[in-house]
C-alpha cells in the first residue's frame, strides 16, 4: 500500500466550471459604464432607477424585519423604505 491518495476519480480542468458570480464581490456593487454625454440629457427626463440595497444588518434588525414581513405581508424592501421615510423624512431637503 502506498501513502498516496486515490486520484482516479478527480475532475479534470475541463470538467470544473466556475460559478456564474465567481469574480463578483458580494459587498461592492458592480461598476457600471458611464453613458455617453448625449445619453445623459435623455436620461434626465426619466426618474432615477431604484438602487439595490444589499445591506448587512445585525441579527436583531434582521429578526425585526422578518417579523414585520410576517405581520404586514410587505416585502423587505417596502418595510425598509417605510421605516427610513418614517424616521428620516423630516430631514430631507425640499
Amino acid at each position: 500500500m502506498s501513502n498516496k491518495p486515490d486520484l482516479s476519480n478527480r475532475r479534470t480542468r475541463a470538467q470544473i466550471k466556475p460559478a456564474p458570480d465567481e469574480h463578483v464581490d458580494p459587498i461592492e456593487p458592480p461598476q457600471t459604464v458611464q453613458p455617453a454625454p448625449g445619453a445623459r440629457a435623455a436620461n434626465k427626463a426619466k426618474p432615477a432607477a431604484p438602487r439595490d440595497l444589499n445591506l448587512q444588518v445585525s441579527d436583531e434588525v434582521f429578526e425585526t424585519i422578518d417579523f414585520a414581513k410576517f405581520k404586514t405581508k410587505l416585502t423587505k424592501r417596502a418595510i425598509v423604505e417605510q421605516a427610513v421615510l418614517a424616521h428620516w423624512a423630516e430631514y430631507r431637503q425640499q
